[in-house]
Order: structure tokens, then sequence, then C-alpha cells
């Protein structure tokens, strides 16, 4: 299972491709299911059995699952810019039904030429008895609410992380358990002012496209996101399954130089450059499900207490990142640092080490 977990976070956008074109094909052979063995009333799957070939059902499926996937990451997100909710609510239902209904249409025309050996004009005449039919009309909306379920999925997979989806599905955080964690808090400088210059709706605009940067950066460098407060995100790594303990600071790296490639775009609709200052820190933390009707995976300890508190020091010191000697330790590093001050942070009666990057 623990592999699946990687490949999850490895590969983000080919395992949402792979729940929409795997859904859909299970979900057409089921549909299928139901029909031959009676489960309901509608009626067979083809008025004409002889027109019918097996492969039907799952070529449907991978034919739909594909378009799916391409509308989802090509189509829907620059049309998503140009509409509102409910105007992208109406698009999303005329695209899919265009989708559905043409797959169906050439895939049983298909089938039914190169499996059937039915004429050509016998099996348009087929199609053209099964398009207006009841039968399809219960396999459009199976379908549509089937896309529907798939892609509720996928949010909840991209809000929390599939791997944590697969966790929780396995009840892994029911009881608490600890685990070696590395986290890092992200912060943008000078929020106060930008939300006063910008007003909450630029303001908004503003950190949703920032986030959004960041989050092309987690898979490349093997991140989750923990949770995104306000204008700060905090991104975290289990410390076993992390090869290279730089890679905290290369992704702040490499997030700096990204918000630095989008400077035209940033001044164009903002006219500001927004920056972030960050802290890291490593150590025991304890894993759990919290909440009743609304659950959320949470993590308790002294490390992100202490990660939050250096990430007020980063302007004190005029420093981008600043980590902490625990983090050095636990990860084995010997990096290029500067010690810059041991302090004993506010309510904690052990001192901390901290040194910039």
């Amino acid at each position: 299972m623990n592999w699946l977990i990687k490949l999850t976070k490895k590969y983000p956008l080919h395992v949402d491709a792979g729940i929409l074109i795997v859904g859909f094909t299970l979900g057409a052979n089921f549909f299928l299911f139901i029909k031959i063995t009676g489960l309901d009333d509608v009626g067979i799957v083809l008025s004409n059995r002889s027109s019918f070939h097996w492969s039907l059902p799952t070529i449907v499926g991978l034919v739909i699952g594909h378009g799916f996937a391409y509308i989802e990451f090509n189509i829907l997100p620059e049309i998503a810019k140009q509409l509102s909710l409910w105007q992208l609510v109406f698009a999303k239902v005329g695209i899919y039904t265009l989708l559905i209904t043409s797959s169906v249409f050439s895939v049983q025309l298909v089938v039914s030429l190169l499996f059937n050996g039915t004429p050509f004009n016998e099996a348009i005449d087929e199609i053209k008895t099964f398009i207006p039919s009841g039968m399809f009309l219960s396999l459009y909306i199976y379908l549509m609410l089937t896309g529907v379920a798939l892609n509720f999925f996928r949010a909840m997979g991209n809000r929390f992380g599939h791997g944590i989806i697969i966790d929780y599905l396995r009840g892994k955080y029911r009881e608490p358990m600890e685990e070696d964690r590395i986290f890092m808090f992200l912060d943008m400088n000078g929020s106060t002012t930008l939300a006063e210059q910008l007003g909450h709706i630029k303001y908004s605009r503003l950190l949703n496209k920032c986030f959004g940067l960041l989050s092309k950066l987690l898979a490349p460098y093997d991140a989750e996101v923990y949770q995104f407060v306000g204008d700060e995100a905090v991104i975290t790594w289990k410390q076993q399954d992390l090869k290279n303990g730089k890679i905290p600071l290369y992704l702040f790296q490499a997030y700096e130089k990204l918000l630095l490639s989008h400077k035209e775009e940033f001044k164009e609709k903002f006219g500001v450059q927004p920056t972030f200052k960050a802290s890291v820190n490593a150590g025991h933390v304890t894993v759990t499900e919290v909440g009743g009707f609304k659950k959320d995976l949470a993590y308790h300890g002294d490390v992100l207490n202490t990660a939050a508190r250096i990430l007020e020091l980063c302007k004190k010191y005029k420093k981008s990142i600043l980590v902490t000697d625990d983090y050095i330790e636990n990860t084995g590093l010997s990096i290029c640092k500067k010690h810059l001050t041991t302090i004993r942070l506010r309510g904690k009666n052990d001192e901390v080490a901290i040194f910039s990057y």
C-alpha cells in the first residue's frame, strides 16, 4: 500500500487522470452488469441484442474517461477564468453531454462495423434508434453522476492529498500515532500592507495565484500541504521518505524563482511583486483525525510551535529562510549554514539554535 501512496504523491496529475479513466471504465461495466442481471427494470442493454458486443462498455468507459481528463485539465481551467460559477456549471453540463453522446455514438458505430460486421446503414439505423431511447437516457444520467462522484473524489484528494485519502480509508489515523516529520512555514511578506493596498478581493486573488504556483512544486519536491491559513502555507514531509534532507530548502529556492518568473503578470494584475519568508523545523509529531461531523487530519507537537515562532524572526534578522538545529541534525545535513543565535522562544524552557541558509 505504501508504494501506491508514494505514487499518488509523485504523479498527482497522472493519478487524477487515472481516477477518471479507471472510474468510468469500471462504471460502464457495472452499468452493463446491472442491466443484464436484471437488478433494475429499465430494460436490457440494447433493444437489438445482436448489435451488442462485450467490448462496448469497456471502450466507452475508456473513451469517456480520457475525454473527461482532457477537458478537466486543458479546457475547463481556461473557460473558468471567463465565466461565473453558474455559467461554468452549465458549460460543464453542455460539454459533458456532448462528450457522452458523441462517445457512445462513435464507439457503438465502430464496434458494430468492426466486431459485428454490421453494414454501415444498419449500424447507423441502430444508433438512431438507441440515442432517443429511455435506455440511453438512463445511461447518460448514470455516466453524468459517475463523473460528479469521480470529480468529488478528485477534489478531496487534491484538498487533502490522495495519499491522505488512502490512509483515511485504511483507518490509519483513527488512533493518534507518532511520525518524524519536517515542517516548513511559508508566509507572505508585508501581507497586512498588501491587503490594505489591494483590497480584500484583489488580495485574495493574489494569494490564490501565489499558492497556485506553490502547488506546482509540491510533486517535484515530494511535499504535501498540511494547511493554508490566511497568507500562510504549511508544507510537510515524512523524514523517512525524504532521500535528500536539502529538499525543503530547494523547494523554497524554486518557489522564489517561480514567483520572479511571473513578475510581469503580478505587476500587470496586482501592481506588486509578492515575496515570502520561511522557517523549517523537524522532529516527532502526533498525527490523528480530529473533529466530529467535519473531520480533519491534525499534527500536534512542539515542532510546529517552534517553526511558527521562528518565522517571526525572519524580519528581525532580515533573512528569507531560517532553520533549526533539530532540522539539521535530524536530516543529517552538512549544509553551508550560518549560526545566527540561540534563543529561548516564548513559552519554551529549552533554547533553540537558529541558522540561516
